[in-house]
């Protein structure tokens, strides 16, 4: 079974940025939760003959647990059209989770630098902390993300011919 939430723990706009957004409180927090399923677990990851991964959390599995924790915080300062995305990551990911086990993750805004917010997350299971890191994000148009990822990937085929 996989359950998974995202959601603001603490009211988190107040006013408005110099940009016309919602102002987002230093200190706002975001959680998100996971039960780990097979599709999370490192072992899923193998793709090549000779891999081997164990069967516990992988740290891009987590990585994704934490972003949703991060993106939660911003929701109140999208506008119609936008979205969140990661920029950064810095982890320490320093101990496993087991198949069937529910991780926490939770997410605190740190501090907005231009256009990125700047998270700290932690992640906990039950027997204690999962993770620790850094996590930052930028708003910017969802179309604007696909358009440039259809631009690279047609620059990359010209480069190859």
């Amino acid at each position: 079974m996989t359950s998974t939430t995202a959601t603001p723990e603490t009211p988190g706009a107040h006013g408005a940025d110099p940009d016309g957004r919602p102002a987002l409180r230093e200190g706002t927090t975001g959680s998100a939760t996971l039960v780990v399923a097979p599709k999370h677990l490192a072992s899923a990851f193998a793709e090549e003959s000779g891999e081997a991964y164990p069967r516990v959390l992988a740290t891009p599995a987590l990585v994704g647990l934490l972003e949703r924790a991060c993106a939660a915080i911003l929701v109140p300062a999208l506008r119609a059209g936008e979205m969140s995305v990661g920029h950064r990551v810095q982890l320490v990911h320093g101990a496993p989770t087991a198949p069937g086990q529910m991780v926490r993750a939770k997410a605190t805004l740190l501090r907005r630098e231009k256009r990125l917010y700047v998270f700290e997350v932690e992640a906990r299971d039950d027997a204690g902390v999962v993770a620790t890191g850094e996590h930052s994000r930028a708003i910017v148009p969802a179309a604007a993300v696909e358009a440039t990822a259809l631009r690279r990937a047609n620059g990359a085929e010209e480069a190859a011919r």
